[in-house]
């Protein structure tokens, strides 16, 4: 086998592992009650960055507020709760954030309202390539 083939071997197989890993993340958001949301990454070893869009009904939902979690502590953030029916979230680091839970997003409930709630997910690695989401979902 020549160098370059041993080169290519070895890149095909680097971009394989990478891309398995990449492919087990996941994103959910999970009711805990009481108007809570927790947002939860799993299998986030590659990602450093996070741009997060929920929507939701301004009718059944208040006074969105976001704070953060154990996974994206130390990371910057940025959430907007300005635009009625939409909470858009950024978060930076310069550190991969790994298996926790990636925040809690809270909103309050107006009376007797259903929930319905729309996520879209981009992630990025710590050098701001695209990163694939398994999976995200809402349970």
């Amino acid at each position: 086998m020549t160098h370059y083939a041993r080169l290519g071997c070895t890149a095909v197989l680097s971009l394989l592992l990478n891309v398995s890993t990449v492919l087990a993340a996941s994103v959910s958001i999970i009711s805990s009650g009481g108007g809570i949301y927790i947002i939860k990454g799993d299998a986030m070893d590659g990602v450093a960055g996070i741009d997060l869009s929920l929507s939701y009904d301004s009718s059944s939902l208040a006074t969105p507020s976001v704070s953060q979690g154990g996974l994206i502590s130390g990371a910057m953030m940025a959430a907007n709760t300005a635009t009625s029916g939409t909470i858009k979230i950024a978060v930076v680091s310069n550190q991969t954030f790994g298996n926790a839970s990636m925040g809690t997003l809270t909103t309050t409930f107006l009376p007797g309202a259903s929930v319905t709630l729309d996520l879209t997910i981009y992630l990025r690695s710590a050098n701001g390539q695209s990163l694939y989401v398994e999976t995200a979902h809402i349970v």
